[in-house]
């Protein structure tokens, strides 16, 4: 979908991606089945990312990004960056990071490994 796989992922520069769709609030393309459960299994991530986009204006939304962060299955990034049309994060032991970015009809969930 979208050349994800083969620009993305078959590249090396990120580990998996996932489509947010906003009109049905669903994941509409995963390139793993593991990210697909970790972003379902938790409804509320998928509402609160969407939220954070559609209210970007509204200073409590961001800072509730900053505060609490993203869980993602059993990653937990904490949140160094929002925009109006991205956010990024990191693990705390900066394991592993996460880019989302705001489309015109979803979000894209990419997850990456620092190099060692």
């Amino acid at each position: 979908m979208f050349g994800l796989t083969e620009n993305l992922i078959n590249k090396k520069i990120v580990d998996e991606v996932a489509v947010i769709s906003t009109k049905t609030e669903s994941c509409i393309y995963s390139s793993s089945a593991s990210l697909q459960n970790d972003i379902l299994a938790i409804p509320s991530t998928i509402t609160f990312l969407l939220n954070v986009f559609r209210y970007f204006h509204v200073e409590d939304v961001v800072q509730r990004c900053y505060e609490e962060g993203i869980t993602i299955g059993s990653w937990k990034y904490r949140v160094y960056h929002v925009s109006s049309s991205s956010i990024y994060g990191v693990t705390s032991r900066k394991k592993k990071g996460i880019i989302i970015n705001s489309l015109p009809y979803g979000i894209l969930i990419s997850t990456y490994t620092h190099p060692n």
